[in-house]
């Protein structure tokens, strides 16, 4: 399946550093000893509405990570920890990235303002605050800014899986030379509405209970972890705690909002890929972290997989972290990974807490409340995630040196096209020279109706608006790419999925959760928590068009539908995928919009989406599509800068990038995009060319994350080369270069 940069490059990536904040532990060996003697600590929610009785919880309550910032505080504190045992001069490397994995960021205070807030009178500078750091790339932003990383940055929403997800993202950027290290960061806050949305949708349980006859649930917790990863050539900096040998993700077929496929077949996929990528046989298998969470189905399901993969009846050691730590949804996947790695440093397998009896109907038995003495150099970390995900990473052990080699390179100079487009937005929203004004656009769509996209036996007018829109702009690249429902031109887990949004639908989720919280908890529905997740508009694209690859959600950001793209493209680069639907979508929130005069340099939020199909030249040809552009590059630029406008050093890095493709015109796709013209100005004084320079103007409702690829549309229509300019505050430029083909006209 994949691999390295080269044909004599190591497959895997060193993990220099690690770091923890969980209910159990706040340091590496504090956890170490927490796992070796299968010590849990479980707390009992306090000061919020409890559940039927589920008051359960892993909290954090040591007070240094106490008060509004408390995700802030504890992903920085992990953060400091893997860093200062990396060895890394962060201060010396441009060349460092880090991707924050979380559902929820900083927005428990967010959501404490909803139930009491008056958008009819002033707000006091508390709500202003909070309601100001709700977007999760707020987060990473001041993650990022603490520590001085300069490098590409993204946050990963896909629930439980989001944490594997990060891992499997940054290796393959470290593998395809795009950073010398990436820093991968977890956290999560136990808030009210994550409880009820959970307990609600059948996931919480009463007691901390994975594998028992007995287990009737989840219980979730919060926390933060997080890994230095690092090329090879790096990891003289600090002895390495292990190895990140490879990674595997597919999504369900039907893209089941809460569970997994009953067959596991799903989860089986991921560990063979998973072991593929690590250039690993199933017989070298002899220990897996499961994901259980410690519901009735997914850890059966997940035991069945596990036992199918290795071999019914042969051996292999199973236990649940989350039997210690409960769940830490958006920190739970990388607190796995350490576990695991600090296991094969330490010599043991830790007990399941809690496993006092076995369950007889499992495939397999896994691991007592007894740690047990055991060397072992490789396993795998299982994560999945609602909507369907299953991710699995294979780890080796430090011991081990350096990890197994591939005798083959990745498709790192394939030529990728463009082959489908779609694009939903308000009328008037038009790409014009700098300075021309026109007609402002509405912010809300007039008509939208899911079901000419659909069939209305999709029921998909449940779901939350921001993922209707990403569905049918989907769609509408999907048919334009001449690709039906269940007739891909590929194998199903070759499609992927990369979706890209700024908050998605998690505002509706939260309003409508909170105010659920306030007037009537006991009317509180699962549709309320599943049918507006922020990286529900990826799983009803999945669901219908029998999509089951690569599957992620980047959000936080104006700038995740072309990150998306990004990652889209190292994808089928790095063999993770043969073809990939991308989309960025946003929507408009009646709430939001309300809020707008109240929070400075916020614009009202417009409905918007856009969708395009990308693929290589070699297979749409084989099939007979049409390329509508090509992809010529997809990068984000960085430099060392004051945060002036003009930021010279990194205007001539965009300068000297656009040099080399001479581009028609230039897309600047930017939200109030006066601010970034002295940036573009001094870029092109660089370049040495002259193309027209496009916006969308200053002072309209905002896209968000559907800018970039509503300027990606508009470059395919108007043809020739186009480079779409995305700057952004954190000193970071996305930048595209697409060259429309004459089949586009």
């Amino acid at each position: 399946m994949l691999s390295a940069r080269n044909a004599s490059e190591a497959a895997g990536v060193a993990v220099l550093g690690a770091g923890v904040v969980n209910p159990v532990a706040a340091t590496l060996e504090g956890f170490s000893d927490a796992l070796s003697n299968a010590r849990a600590r479980v707390g009992v929610l306090d000061g919020m509405p409890i559940p039927r009785g589920k008051a359960l919880a892993g909290l954090v309550s040591d007070a240094a990570f106490d008060g509004p910032e408390k995700a802030f505080r504890m992903a920085h504190a992990a953060m400091a920890q893997a860093i200062d045992a990396s060895g890394l001069d962060l201060s010396a490397l441009d060349d460092v990235g880090v991707i924050l994995a979380t559902m929820g960021g900083e927005s428990h205070a967010a959501e404490q303002c909803y139930a009491t807030l008056d958008t009819s009178s002033a707000i006091d500078d508390a709500a202003r605050a909070a309601l100001g750091a709700y977007p999760n790339g707020v987060l990473l932003q001041r993650l990022c800014a603490s520590f001085g990383v300069l490098g590409p940055r993204f946050v990963i929403s896909n629930a439980c899986a989001s944490g594997n997800i990060a891992i499997g993202l940054a290796l393959d950027f470290l593998r395809a030379g795009k950073c010398k290290a990436m820093i991968v960061v977890g956290v999560e806050v136990i808030k009210p509405s994550m409880i009820w949305g959970a307990e609600r949708a059948g996931f919480v349980g009463t007691r901390l209970a994975p594998f028992h006859p007995d287990r009737d649930g989840a219980i979730l917790g919060e926390g933060a972890a997080a890994l230095v990863l690092a090329e090879p050539s790096l990891a003289g900096h600090a002895p390495a705690l292990g190895w990140v040998d490879g990674f595997g993700s597919v999504c369900d077929r039907g893209a089941a909002p809460i569970t997994l496929a009953e067959d596991g077949s799903g989860l089986y996929r991921a560990m063979q890929l998973a072991l593929d990528d690590a250039m690993r046989g199933r017989e070298q298998l002899d220990y897996v972290n499961a994901h259980a969470p410690g519901t009735r189905m997914i850890d059966a399901i997940e035991c069945g997989a596990i036992a199918r993969l290795r071999g019914i009846g042969e051996p292999v050691l199973v236990n649940s972290t989350k039997s210690i730590t409960t769940h830490l949804a958006g920190a739970a996947a990388i607190t796995e990974v350490i576990a695991t790695l600090v296991q094969m440093r330490d010599g043991f397998v830790h007990g399941n807490a809690g496993l006092d009896r076995h369950d007889d109907a499992l495939a397999l038995r896994p691991v007592g409340t007894a740690s047990v003495r055991h060397a072992f150099a490789f396993g795998l970390s299982n994560a999945c995630g609602g909507g369907g995900l299953n991710t699995s990473v294979a780890l080796s052990s430090a011991a081990n040196g350096q990890p197994r080699r591939h005798a083959f390179a990745p498709r790192a100079d394939a030529l990728l096209v463009i082959t489908g487009s779609g694009a939903i937005a308000a009328d008037g929203f038009c790409w014009r020279p700098v300075g021309e004004d026109g007609p402002r656009p509405a912010a809300r769509l007039g008509e939208f109706d899911i079901y000419r996209h659909y069939p209305v036996e999709s029921n998909y007018h449940y779901m939350n608006r921001a993922a209707q829109l990403a569905a049918a702009s989907s769609a509408d690249a999907l048919r334009r790419a001449g690709i039906a429902p269940d007739a891909l031109p590929c194998p199903d887990d070759r499609f992927a999925a990369i979706f890209g949004s700024c908050v998605g639908g998690s505002p509706e989720a939260s309003r409508v959760m909170c105010d659920g919280l306030r007037t009537n908890p006991a009317a509180i529905t699962p549709s309320m928590s599943l049918d507006h997740g922020i990286h529900l508009g990826a799983a009803l694209v999945c669901r219908h068009f029998g999509l089951t690859g690569t599957t992620y959600t980047l959000t936080g950001s104006r700038r995740s539908g072309l990150q998306a793209l990004e990652v889209a493209a190292l994808s089928i680069r790095a063999e993770r995928a043969d073809a990939a639907l991308v989309a960025g979508y946003d929507a408009w929130d009646p709430l939001e919009a309300a809020l707008v005069p109240h929070l400075p340099g916020r614009a009202e939020p417009a409905d918007a989406a856009g969708s395009l199909v990308l693929e290589t030249a070699e297979r749409a040809e084989a099939r007979g599509a049409r390329a509508l552009a090509r992809l010529l590059d997809v990068r984000t630029l960085s430099g060392r800068d004051a945060a002036d406008g003009a930021r010279p050093a990194l205007a001539e890095r965009l300068g000297h990038h656009l040099a080399q493709y001479t581009p028609d015109r230039v897309y600047l796709a930017a939200h109030e995009a006066g601010r970034y013209l002295p940036l573009l100005t001094r870029a092109l004084d660089v370049c040495g060319h002259a193309p027209a320079c496009l916006t969308l103007g200053d002072g309209l409702p905002d896209p968000r994350a559907a800018l970039s690829m509503l300027a990606i549309d508009d470059a395919i229509a108007r043809g020739a080369t186009s480079a779409i300019v995305a700057p952004g505050a954190d000193g970071t430029v996305l930048v595209a270069i697409v060259a429309a083909t004459e089949n586009a006209q």
